[in-house]
């Protein structure tokens, strides 16, 4: 039988976290980027990467834009109203920025046909 974990919830801004540098093992990110306008893209990968350990996981889930047919329809049908109603994008690649940040990407999966993605990522290992 496990214990229950202590868990503290806090909001923040994903671009100025308020943990120490190094502070996890791993980062997930769950449609979060989707919603970040282009500007605070390499802000907040960059901020990720900074709170994670060397050599700490980062997973990122994220909509991404179908390249044909039937899904690719609807998401062009839906996308203004994405939009309008959460900032959110089809057209957003956080992983453009990862290089930048002291990640390289170690996997990309698509977990449902070609309109949602998992990124994963490492922190790079520091070179003395």
């Amino acid at each position: 039988m496990h214990s229950p974990a202590l868990v503290r919830l806090k909001e923040m801004d994903v671009t100025r976290l308020d943990f120490p540098e190094g502070s996890f093992d791993a980062v997930v990110a769950s449609f979060l980027f989707c919603t970040l306008p282009e500007e605070l893209q390499a802000p907040a990968i960059g901020e990720l990467s900074r709170v994670l350990k060397a050599e700490g996981t980062l997973r990122i889930l994220e909509y991404r834009r179908p390249r044909g047919g039937v899904r690719l329809i609807l998401t062009r049908l839906w996308a203004p109203w994405a939009k309008w109603a959460f900032g959110a994008s089809f057209d957003r690649y956080p992983e453009r920025h990862f290089a930048h940040c002291g990640l390289e990407i170690t996997k990309m999966t698509f977990v449902f046909e070609d309109l949602i993605v998992l990124i994963e990522a490492r922190r790079r290992k520091a070179v003395l």
